[in-house]
């Protein structure tokens, strides 16, 4: 959860913690808005409006490598949102 965490925190994301299973909680805006761009990218998240949490994603923790790519995915969808 250590790396999945670093790597949010880098992109400037305050995942809700302490995690207590495979997963972090996100908020990020628009969390419809932020599955599709991630999606487009190839990372599977889940938005928590179901949860009551429109504004949040559920992001669950994979392999070093399967984080780094949600890494370089999220500064594709911040690039993406600055224009």
């Amino acid at each position: 959860m250590g790396l999945l965490e670093e790597v949010l925190r880098e992109h400037g994301l305050d995942p809700a913690g302490p995690a207590v299973a495979n997963f972090l909680f996100v908020r990020v805006g628009d969390a419809v808005a932020a599955n599709d761009a991630l999606l487009r990218r190839g990372v599977i998240v889940r938005p928590s409006g179901s949860f009551g949490a429109a504004d949040a994603l559920r992001i669950t923790a994979g392999t070093p490598d399967e984080i780094a790519v949600l890494g370089e995915a999220l500064v594709g969808v911040a690039q993406a949102a600055a224009r």
